[in-house]
């Protein structure tokens, strides 16, 4: 069997023939399909103009203005000079119902989304085409936070829409345990050998002597006392029995070492006080 090869332009010319057959018929979707192949196999203004106008027919506003101005440019194209005035016409017709929209923001660079879709970096050199309606316009850059509007596109008008980005913050830095070196304190001076600070703990010494004769002063006066008292002595008797004058003197006695003791005691606790505070 003998096989012919076709060429590439020979083809197209094929597929192109074929799918105005199919436009005419009504089957513009199959058609698109038809140019677009055209297209790839041998790219002509011709072929584009014919996906524009497929694209028109199925009401593909934004993809349809793209074909068709990109058609119009193939100025040494005879067949676009031919039906540059249809052509035209289509056009003006397709842009009444695109939206276009100027995409300005900070900082320079930083990727623009159109619904999701990127469409280049700010500044952008010409307004992006879109289908009226509202849009979400997104900016991301690195090391900011990413920032959006929604802006409603209006068919036949240019837009601007306009974003901002703010700095990310530091993040901050993940705690580390720090190593606490404590040193051993240095053991305390010796206490100064000063006068005064042994007359101190001689003071204290004497105020526990006196405290305990006082208290020791005490109780025996207390006994005599008792002992006085049992005895059936009576105090106010000018002339007593011997056993109650010494049991008496003996009470007088201690009452004057607990009266010492607790003076002196006082006096004494009262100086190392002193002692102390002052050194």
């Amino acid at each position: 069997m003998l096989l012919v090869a076709v060429a590439p332009s020979v083809e197209a010319e094929q597929l192109i023939r074929h799918g105005v057959e199919l436009r005419r018929k009504g089957q513009d979707e199959a058609a698109l399909r038809d140019f677009q192949r055209a297209n790839e196999i041998a790219p002509s203004g011709r072929a584009t103009a014919q996906i524009g106008l497929a694209e028109q027919a199925l009401e593909r506003w934004v993809d349809a203005e793209e074909h068709l101005s990109e058609a119009l440019r193939a100025k040494t194209d005879p067949w676009i000079q031919k039906n540059r005035t249809v052509l035209e016409d289509s056009l003006r017709t397709v842009s009444g119902h695109v939206a276009r929209l100027v995409i300005r923001g900070q900082p320079e660079g930083a990727e623009a989304f159109l619904d999701g879709h990127n469409v280049g970096r700010v500044p952008l050199e010409q307004p992006v085409r879109v289908k009226p309606g509202p849009v979400r316009v997104e900016l991301r850059a690195a090391g900011y936070l990413a920032g959006s509007t929604t802006i409603t596109a209006v068919a036949g008008q240019e837009r601007t829409a306009e974003v901002r980005l703010e700095r990310e913050r530091p993040t901050a830095e993940p705690a580390t345990t720090k190593l606490q070196v404590f040193e051993t304190p240095p053991p305390p001076p010796p206490e100064s050998s000063h006068p005064l600070r042994t007359w101190r703990r001689v003071a204290l010494g004497a105020t526990a002597v006196f405290l305990t004769g006082g208290v020791g002063g005490l109780v025996f006066h207390e006994l005599k006392v008792r002992d006085f008292n049992d005895r059936g002595c009576r105090g106010g008797d000018p002339d007593p029995q011997p056993a109650c004058k010494a049991i008496l003197d003996d009470a007088s006695t201690g009452k004057t070492v607990a009266v010492v003791g607790f003076v002196g005691a006082g006096v004494l606790a009262l100086t190392s006080s002193l002692l102390y505070f002052a050194f």
